[in-house]
């Protein structure tokens, strides 16, 4: 036996018991950012799920005449800049104000503090995340794909969004990782409501990592510009099968 910290007996040799309820909410949410990028690099070894019951000349005909992007209930969705201007405008202190303030929001408030991550972590600051998320999917699809199929047969497009992860530099410096999107979309006829094909595929694109690779990548587009670029690709293959 031996005796721990808190004078309290404890079989030698035993593990002590880790509460991660101790962390604070700046680190919980920086453990769980690595290990979702760690999922989603298993993820990516994977193969993606395509199905297409139309043939080329079917797909020819189709008119793309709506976008409904949803998420799945427990969807991981890591994005810093949209946290940040969701904190800029007002639902937290922003965080120029923040550095520049006399106040006591100067000294508690800022970013990467425990309140600024209490902050950007309310049910408000997620929709407001959520929100912007399937406001960009849809834009960048109804720009990239729907001008592409002008035919006869109204579909629709079906997005759910399982997982986006948009790491930062100061997580890919230490430990890698690349920008992702998990969707499974689905093209859906508007007349009959029947499923005519489906695509179930985790979108990712390149970043650099260490410090080199961080330095040189700040010179190129956002991440999250270059993962829907990925997307916008794999919708457009998907749907041109031959």
């Amino acid at each position: 036996m031996i005796r721990n910290l808190r004078g309290r007996e404890t079989d030698e040799g035993a593990a002590p018991a880790c509460n991660s309820s101790h962390l604070s909410p700046s680190l919980r949410n920086c453990v769980g950012a690595i290990l979702a990028c760690i999922v989603l690099a298993g993820l990516l070894a994977g193969c993606a799920t395509s199905v297409n019951s139309l043939t080329k000349a079917e797909l020819s005909t189709i008119r793309i005449e709506s976008v409904d992007v949803r998420f799945k209930p427990d969807a991981h969705i890591w994005w810093g800049a949209a946290e940040r201007e969701y904190a800029d405008k007002g639902g937290a202190v922003p965080v120029s104000a923040a550095a520049t303030s006399v106040g006591p929001a100067s000294e508690s408030d800022g970013e990467g503090t425990d309140a600024y991550r209490e902050r950007v972590n309310s049910p408000e600051a997620k929709a407001y995340v959520r929100d912007k998320l399937a406001s960009t999917i849809e834009s960048r699809l109804r720009q990239a794909v729907l001008p592409k199929f002008q035919g006869v047969r109204a579909v629709r497009l079906e997005v759910e969004v399982h997982s986006f992860i948009i790491p930062s530099a100061a997580q890919r410096l230490v430990f890698g990782g690349a920008p992702a999107l998990a969707t499974v979309t689905t093209l859906r006829d508007v007349a009959t409501g029947a499923e005519l094909a489906k695509l179930d595929r985790v979108n990712a694109a390149m970043a650099g990592g260490g410090i080199l690779g961080v330095a040189v990548d700040q010179a190129f587009s956002d991440l999250e510009d270059r993962v829907m670029d990925t997307y916008m690709q794999n919708v457009l293959n998907w749907l041109t099968v031959t």
